[in-house]
């Protein structure tokens, strides 16, 4: 979605600077949004007292054990 507005502004926009700053914006999303999505899925899988079910089989729960002190 963001991107999408990104380049719709660089069309209206005709300053090359304006431009620039427009595709740092865009490459900042790309850059960040694998590391936010990362961090939002571990804190969901590790956060206690919430009912959830695992459909397919967990393969995280052997390897990572939430009781494990440093996981």
């Amino acid at each position: 979605g963001l991107v999408l507005v990104l380049i719709g502004g660089a069309f209206g926009l005709r300053d090359s600077n304006d431009i620039t700053y427009l595709l740092l914006g865009g490459a900042l999303q790309f850059v960040t949004s694998p590391i936010g999505t990362n961090m939002l899925a571990r804190s969901t899988y590790l956060a206690e007292g919430i009912h959830h079910d695992v459909d397919d089989v967990d393969e995280l729960a052997d390897l990572w054990s939430v009781d494990e002190p440093g996981a």
